[in-house]
């Protein structure tokens, strides 16, 4: 795999070869952000086009369901009425999961399309959070059931509820050394 460096980093041999130590100045690479690092060989890059052109859309088709029941809850708290959400309590985690990785896409090319789609979700997303920025779409609009596991109320049931999970995927983007492009609709 052939990868490209930018001229400010320098890879130097170790000082003491025998010396297999990961920490300060005895480590031989510098490493790089992920991003700056253009892939030009035959076995990663295909992967990486296999993950942008099909995996990430069969995924996003995948969780259209959560997009709709995130997309209920928000009509529920604006009062526009409608079908309530289905009982579920997980479902969004896979869809944060999905966005992280168009964010990590999207940090290594443009891609007006899918920059789009995933302001469209972020959009759906800011709609369905109350204004504390609670999100966990079962107890906002109070579709828990006691054999559901995840309470009746906000964080009276953690250890299953994912309601703790779903928020720690969601803000992981904001992570410094993640730096995607934030929506701000979502994170003021």
């Amino acid at each position: 795999m052939t990868a490209s460096l930018p001229k400010s980093q320098t890879v130097s041999p170790p000082a003491n070869s025998n010396k297999r130590e990961r920490t300060g100045e005895d480590y031989p690479v510098t490493p790089i952000p992920f991003n700056q690092v253009t892939l030009q060989d035959h076995f990663w890059l295909p992967r990486l086009k296999t993950q942008k052109e099909r995996t990430l859309p069969f995924a996003l088709e995948k969780t259209e369901r959560a997009v709709e029941n995130l997309r209920r809850c928000g009509n529920f708290l604006k009062g526009r009425g409608g079908e309530l959400p289905f009982l579920h309590r997980f479902v969004t985690s896979d869809l944060y999961k999905i966005m992280e990785g168009a964010a990590y896409l999207l940090l290594i090319e443009d891609d007006p399309v899918l920059e789009e789609k995933m302001d469209a979700i972020f959009a759906v997303i800011a709609e369905a959070q109350q204004e504390d920025g609670y999100l966990y779409v079962s107890h906002i609009c109070g579709i828990a059931t006691p054999d559901a596991e995840m309470g009746m109320k906000p964080y009276e049931h953690v250890i299953h509820s994912h309601e703790l999970y779903t928020s720690v995927i969601f803000m992981k983007p904001r992570r410094p050394t993640f730096k995607p492009r934030v929506n701000r609709t979502v994170w003021p």
